[in-house]
């Protein structure tokens, strides 16, 4: 849908801020996420790939899984801020 490689972790971030960018032209302001906790975390660009690789394989530890949604809630707020949603 975006030509991202979305097997790579840059390549995922890549996808979320083309579509992002796709709603913003059809007229978004913001987004919604429902996330089952508040918990945020701000990884490195490295460590961040060293989550996501088996996240992607699948079967992450529910750990794992939390740390994800942690660390994707800091990445659309940091894509939100740059588009001033």
């Amino acid at each position: 849908m975006t030509g991202e490689d979305t097997s790579t972790w840059n390549g995922y971030l890549n996808a979320h801020r083309r579509r992002r960018a796709a709603f913003a032209k059809a007229g978004a302001t913001s987004t919604d996420h429902g996330h089952p906790s508040a918990a945020t975390l701000d990884l490195s660009d490295r460590d961040a790939e060293r989550l996501f690789a088996p996240v992607l394989r699948g079967g992450v530890s529910p750990v794992d899984a939390e740390n994800f949604r942690a660390l994707m809630l800091v990445e659309m707020a940091k894509m939100s801020t740059t588009m001033d949603w």
